[in-house]
């Protein structure tokens, strides 16, 4: 790509897509939303993302103003992920599903595999070929990787395995999942802000935006509670305002007792869940102070940039540095010409984006409303 092709990219008119983003001290805490009850469509309102697992509940979901997190849950073939059923089987029953509500109402983001442990290569093998069918489908929102379930500190080494990074560097974001351990006094963070040390760990994984995508008070068992509880409910365990402390904590960190803060790519975190069915009653907040603290953390966002860097034939403008000022914030775009900024205050900011042999370029980009913001570059647009 020569410098006038280049300055042409740069001086483009810039397409700037307003949807919610990240909470000021800390993440949102977000509906994880199992059924879709008149009550949790009420007190869903406001909140910048929503998290479903059915799609004949993703247009009521969007019609709320959220943004939606659709983690398939109702395709026929069995959990995704399995290699007999392979990617591009489960994601054609994906675009089945939402074939049947209308385009502007599909989700903004569709989950795979949200916990594994000892990935196969065939298994990697289907999440690329999953990503490849929805986009092949028309599906244009994020492709999010899953991560981890509650197995133990060191599945981390599993970001090492090189299939697994293949997955990683495909996907548009990561999906994890993190609890507190049993009790508000045991402060062993082995099941909370593991993202935090996979993205310490392994630089590639520090360009994605990430989803907490279930989080919450868990029953497993490693012998912390002596009475096996599971959900924060569930025989007295934790108190609404305990419950909060907790989440308070996971959200802003703790220094007095070494509790980390969470990442600024960590878009959204699910809080498990609402709409409870028979048999999850002891995670239900409905009904409780803790449901009225969460739309407190639904306020007072500021900014994130999504970018998509593409050359005048709509090919992705790989490995080309962006530069955030003020900050000095940088940033490379991938093969697929993606880049990200997270958490950033409203304001004006100069983007400035070099490849080799070119001179930098800059822009200005306005952010208002603590909104996440779409960003494409692309000559002529």
């Amino acid at each position: 790509m020569n410098s006038l092709r280049i300055a042409a990219a740069l001086c483009a008119a810039c397409l700037i897509i307003p949807v919610p983003s990240m909470a000021a001290g800390g993440p949102p805490i977000c509906p994880h939303a199992n059924e879709w009850t008149p009550q949790v469509a009420a007190w869903a309102r406001g909140a910048p993302w929503i998290k479903v697992l059915y799609a004949h509940v993703i247009a009521a979901a969007k019609a709320t103003g959220a943004r939606v997190f659709y983690r398939p849950w109702d395709q026929r073939s069995g959990p995704d992920g399995d290699p007999g059923v392979g990617g591009r089987r489960m994601a054609r029953e994906v675009l089945e599903n939402l074939s049947r509500i209308p385009r502007e109402s599909w989700p903004d983001a569709i989950s795979f595999q949200n916990e594994f442990n000892d990935v196969s290569p065939e298994t990697a093998r289907a999440f690329l070929d999953y990503y490849d069918t929805l986009r092949e489908g028309g599906y244009r929102g994020l492709i999010i990787y899953g991560s981890y379930g509650p197995g133990g500190p060191t599945d981390i080494t599993e970001w090492e395995r090189p299939h697994i990074r293949a997955c990683v560097e495909k996907a548009d974001g990561i999906e994890t999942h993190e609890y507190w351990d049993l009790t508000i006094r045991h402060y062993d963070t082995w099941l909370a802000h593991r993202h935090v040390r996979m993205i310490e760990r392994y630089p590639w994984l520090a360009t994605k935006p990430w989803f907490i995508g279930e989080f919450g008070s868990d029953g497993v068992n490693k012998g912390e509670d002596p009475q096996n509880r599971s959900g924060w409910r569930d025989r007295g365990k934790l108190t609404a305002e305990e419950y909060i402390r907790q989440i308070e904590t996971y959200r802003k960190g703790d220094p007095a007792t070494g509790v980390v803060a969470p990442s600024p790519n960590v878009i959204a975190v699910f809080l498990y869940q609402q709409g409870a069915v028979s048999g999850w009653e002891h995670w239900e907040v409905l009904g409780t102070p803790v449901a009225d603290y969460l739309k407190t953390t639904w306020r007072g966002l500021p900014a994130h940039i999504r970018g998509l860097a593409l050359d005048a034939e709509g090919r992705p403008w790989a490995d080309a540095v962006v530069t955030l000022s003020p900050g000095g914030i940088t940033a490379r775009t991938d093969s697929q010409g993606r880049f990200w900024f997270f958490s950033l205050a409203p304001g004006t900011y100069r983007v400035s984006m070099t490849v080799s042999g070119g001179a930098p370029l800059q822009r200005s980009v306005t952010l208002r409303d603590g909104r996440m913001f779409e960003l494409t570059l692309r000559p002529g647009q």
